[in-house]
C-alpha cells in the first residue's frame, strides 16, 4: 500500500508541476485574452482586435513550438489548449 502512495503522490506532483509548463502559461495568457478580444470586436474598435488576433496566433504557435522543442507535454496542456483555441477562435468569429 505505501508504493502505491507514493506512486500517486509522485503522479500528483508531476501532473502539478506541469501546470507551470512554459506552454501552459503562454496558453493561458491565450485564454485572457478572449475577453478582450470579445469587448474590443463588440465595440468595433478594430486595431485592438487585430493586435490581440496577432497575440494570439503568436502565443499558439509559440507554445506549440516550445513543447515540442523540450518535450513540455501534459494532459492538462493539452485540454488546455483545445479548449482556448476552440473559445478564441469562436470569438474571432462573432
Amino acid at each position: 500500500m505505501k508504493i502505491e502512495k507514493a506512486s500517486n503522490n509522485s503522479n500528483l506532483n508531476k501532473n502539478l508541476k506541469s501546470i507551470f509548463y512554459i506552454p501552459n502559461i503562454l496558453t493561458a495568457l491565450r485564454g485572457i485574452l478572449v475577453y478582450p478580444l470579445y469587448l474590443s470586436g463588440k465595440n468595433q474598435d478594430w486595431f485592438a482586435v487585430t493586435f490581440i488576433l496577432l497575440s494570439g496566433f503568436i502565443t499558439d504557435i509559440l507554445d506549440g513550438w516550445v513543447a515540442r522543442k523540450f518535450q513540455l507535454f501534459s494532459k492538462i496542456g493539452r485540454f488546455l489548449d483545445t479548449l482556448v483555441d476552440i473559445s478564441y477562435f469562436t470569438h474571432m468569429e462573432i
